[in-house]
């Protein structure tokens, strides 16, 4: 008989566990509705999403008086984390004087933009007009050119220097400089392909657009060279 009421006692003692399981699995049920699972996972994903501990270094530096500690202590925490970049995107309006005036000596010299086949032809790369090296290929009036920059094949407008260029021609110049320099950063670094916007707008009598804002650096500079 004892081992039968011990065997009960331990079968009471089973079935109470599973009731209580059985309670506690209802309950979780229970709190489990969709809200509640929503909320779990946006806050499990929170969690994920917050990252890697970002690199720190805690201080420790004890209080003194005189010569002898006095129990107490600092604690310094000093953290590094990358910035956030968040780009803004730019749109500027040049704005070109093409009157008469403009025709005269500019007393300067500038680069002009020109098609030529010349010895001396600069390019206008990183920021900078260099001097690019011609390379020919054929004979006689079949010959044809190329040229090339730190021995890469340059494509781009090429540029002679004219002591004699005009205002316009200087002005072309600064324009183009800039233009080639700042729509570069479209689609650099991480920055998003519609970063830097240039229109181009010129007056003489009258005003006229001459180029809608553009993203594109060739489209922008063909048009200030036709001024």
């Amino acid at each position: 008989m004892k081992k039968k009421k011990g065997i009960w006692k331990s079968k009471k003692k089973l079935t109470g566990l599973i009731v209580a399981s059985l309670l506690v699995l209802v309950a979780a049920l229970g709190f489990l509705m969709p809200n509640n699972v929503n909320r779990i996972l946006t806050s499990v994903r929170n969690v994920f999403a917050a990252g890697d501990v970002p690199v720190h270094e805690k201080t420790r530096t004890d209080n003194k008086v005189g010569e002898q500690k006095d129990g107490t202590y600092k604690i310094g925490l000093t953290v590094k984390g990358d910035a956030e970049k968040k780009p803004s995107n730019v749109n500027i309006i040049v704005i070109v004087d093409r009157s008469g005036s403009m025709s005269d000596s500019s007393g300067t010299g500038a680069y002009v933009a020109s098609n030529s086949n010349g010895d001396t032809m600069y390019g206008f790369i990183d920021g900078e007009y260099r001097l690019l090296t011609r390379q020919s290929s054929g004979w006689g009036p079949w010959t044809t050119y190329s040229y090339s920059y730190n021995g890469e094949e340059y494509t781009g407008q090429r540029y002679i220097w004219d002591r004699t260029a005009t205002r316009l021609q200087a002005t072309q110049e600064a324009v183009n400089g800039l233009a080639n320099t700042l729509l570069s950063y479209n689609g650099k670094d991480g920055n998003p392909d519609d970063t830097v916007e240039m229109a181009l707008v010129s007056f003489a009598t009258t005003a006229s657009t001459d180029r809608a804002p553009t993203t594109s650096a060739s489209s922008f500079v063909s048009s200030v060279n036709n001024l």
